[in-house]
């Protein structure tokens, strides 16, 4: 009798189907994600490379130039013209202007058919220059390259100005000749400041702004009005105000190398501090360059301190451990192995200990030896072979600088020689035993690690 008929029925089984895709799919996920949360929840430690950098040490200011400049004002109405070129020399007794008392027939064609190839020459120089220097952040360029080209065009009116009077048959009471009563620059740029001495400089002075009046060939002046300035002494200063830490830099020396900024001329000036009004100011005095910069009253300069070169390392990075200062004369060396170590122990039974050494660069005097080294377990102090003088390793410790490389996969504290420091960044002696090497990595923040700690990449 079959089981149908006795009432019952077997279940049928399936075999258990495992997606073998979904799994590995599923075990890939869980494994990304621990990592993903690894990774996230750990601490991420930066590190920089070392390199070969350089480092520029300077301040940079805005100064007010004091020149023996002084105006001097029309003997009498009329339109002027100038025989000698702006930030050029006038002889004493040499013709400086012309005050006509009628004015200019020259007109646009009688401008250009009086234009030389020394002009032409001048306004390409000009403009060549402009395009050297020209920056959309700064519209002096502009304003200067406006300037310098008005003052070709002054230039080649007077010339035809007083070319024309002086041919034709008019009467010469009809103009007058304003002559030089000193010899000097010429300038045509007066800022009403001109005269102003050391005892006159104030803060507000110093930092303030001059209002220009540029004075043009053609225009017509009144008796008593300026008509030109000008400089009778070479040497020239450009007063500062530097803050605390800058004036006492310049107390330290009494010359510095200074950078004109606008076209980056470099020179050397005379450095003296003086007050006014209870202000310490400073004095830069120069002997040259008074004509290239004759018609600025407010320049941008940068006094340069230093230029280093060398491994350059982020100022970050360095950290200080205690190590042991032992004097040099402590070394022995074993007569059979010639090994080089310190003895340690008692002055009976000495053993000779091998830790590793450090020296620094122009410090042979002493070695420095790492208190935690493990070849000084056990021992307590070590002995001078020569007098049995002993040193105890709590006696004396002194702080080297350094920084920790991870060129391993772990902290590991090297000495570094700061030769100089700047800013951000640091300048490293490349030759400190024990120290580091172009494109060592170290940690960029030396106070974030511990020595020995592992660094997860």
């Amino acid at each position: 009798m079959s089981d149908t008929n006795n009432g019952t029925r077997k279940k049928k089984r399936f075999p258990l189907k495992i997606n073998v895709g979904l799994v590995v799919y599923t075990v890939i996920a869980l494994y990304l994600v621990i990592n993903l949360i690894l990774y996230v929840t750990r601490d991420h430690i930066s590190f920089s490379e070392v390199e070969y950098g350089r480092i520029e040490d300077s301040d940079t200011f805005t100064g007010l130039a004091l020149r023996s400049d002084s105006v001097v004002y029309a003997s009498e109405d009329g339109y002027v013209s100038y025989y000698v070129n702006d930030s050029e020399r006038a002889a004493k007794g040499g013709n400086v202007c012309m005050l006509a008392q009628n004015g200019s027939s020259s007109d646009s064609t009688d401008i250009a058919s009086s234009m030389t190839s020394s002009d032409y020459s001048d306004i390409q120089d000009q403009v060549s220059n402009f395009n050297t220097r020209y920056s959309e952040s700064d519209y002096k360029t502009v304003s200067s390259l406006h300037y310098q080209v008005g003052n070709i065009y002054s230039r080649i009116v007077s010339r035809s100005n007083i070319d024309s009077l002086e041919s034709s048959h008019t009467d010469n009471s009809s103009y007058s000749i304003m002559k030089a009563a000193q010899a000097g620059i010429i300038s045509y740029t007066i800022d009403g400041l001109e005269g102003t001495a050391q005892s006159d400089v104030t803060a507000d002075l110093v930092s303030g702004s001059a209002e220009e009046q540029r004075l043009a060939a053609g225009s017509y002046v009144k008796a008593g009005e300026p008509v030109y300035k000008i400089i009778t002494d070479d040497t020239w200063q450009i007063v500062i105000q530097p803050d605390e830490d800058q004036l006492a830099r310049f107390e330290d020396t009494d010359t510095v190398n200074v950078t004109f900024n606008r076209d980056g001329v470099e020179t050397e000036a005379k450095a003296d501090i003086f007050s006014s009004g209870g202000t310490d100011f400073v004095s830069l005095t120069f002997s040259n360059y008074l004509v290239r910069y004759c018609d600025e009253r407010y320049l941008d300069i940068t006094a340069n301190w230093g230029d280093y070169e060398g491994l350059k390392i982020p100022e970050s990075s360095v950290v200080t451990k205690d190590f042991l200062k032992i004097p040099a004369d402590f070394l022995v060396t074993n007569d059979n192995t010639q090994e080089t170590g310190l003895e340690a122990g008692s002055a009976d039974q000495p053993v000779l200990i091998k830790p590793s050494i450090y020296r620094l660069t122009g410090d042979e005097d002493y070695i420095y030896v790492d208190p935690n080294d493990s070849a000084l377990e056990g021992y307590s102090q070590i002995i001078n072979a020569e007098d049995g003088s002993t040193y105890g390793f709590t006696d004396l410790t002194a702080p080297l600088e350094g920084v920790y490389c991870i060129n391993s996969g772990y902290t590991q504290f090297r000495i570094v020689e700061i030769l100089y420091k700047y800013g951000d960044y640091c300048i490293i002696n490349e030759n400190t035993a024990n120290g580091i090497s172009l494109y060592d990595r170290i940690v960029l923040d030396g106070s974030s690690v511990s020595e020995g700690q592992v660094i997860a990449h």
